[in-house]
């Protein structure tokens, strides 16, 4: 029965507001271990990563011993800016880093630039994308749900690469989506005879854009 309470709160909360449901949630993991961690199943469903501090206090989480990590089912990473004193230091550059592996039930990644967070230092005219970083995105074998808001890349092809690491992706969403010059072209955008379908996000099932764009000099 307490489950079902539990289960009946989270299915109500709205993540992106401090509600009534989601401040009982918080109050039903207090209230006895066998309540914790049904409630965990529903406040650790949805996270941010504000910034690489963020992600840091995450693992440190995980690594003393909280198992919250296989709860996450959708990510929402801020990647508009960073701290430090390198562009690398952007949380998109480095959540995948220790999160790879580590998130077998992630369905949805938001990328996001929008960020309200008050430690931002510096903000990034493009998104940074590392060689690296693409490597490590394919271990995200689990996820379905692709979503990018308001992000400028460097060129298209920075654009087509990151997508294209999410093979298992069904659902793409874009919005605001920018870019100022083409780029190379992407190896998977180029026909093969030897192949049959798509070579980029073969499941892919769903597409929704809105606002893509090429950057005049004026805006770039």
């Amino acid at each position: 029965i307490c489950d079902l309470v539990i289960d009946a709160l989270g299915s109500q909360v709205n993540w992106f507001q401090d509600t009534r449901e989601l401040n009982a949630l918080k109050q039903s993991a207090l209230v006895s271990r066998e309540w914790r961690p049904r409630a965990q199943l529903w406040l650790f469903r949805w996270i941010e990563v504000q910034s690489a501090n963020s992600l840091q206090k995450l693992v440190e989480t995980y690594e003393h011993g909280v198992a919250i990590l296989p709860y996450i089912h959708a990510i929402q990473v801020y990647c508009g800016s960073y701290e430090g004193e390198y562009p690398a230091q952007s949380p998109l550059s480095i959540f995948a880093t220790p999160l790879g592996r580590r998130l077998p039930t992630l369905h949805t990644l938001d990328i996001i630039t929008d960020s309200d967070c008050s430690s931002v230092e510096r903000s990034l005219p493009c998104l940074p994308i590392h060689p690296r970083l693409l490597r490590l995105c394919k271990n995200f074998s689990s996820l379905k749900r692709i979503n990018l808001s308001w992000i400028t890349f460097e060129n298209f092809a920075d654009f087509v690469h990151l997508i294209s690491c999410f093979t298992q992706a069904e659902r793409l969403e874009l919005s605001h989506v920018m870019w100022p010059v083409q780029g190379p072209v992407p190896g998977c955008m180029i026909g093969n005879s030897r192949q049959s379908g798509p070579t980029l996000l073969p499941n892919l099932h769903h597409f929704m854009a809105c606002a893509l764009r090429v950057l005049t000099g004026d805006e770039g």
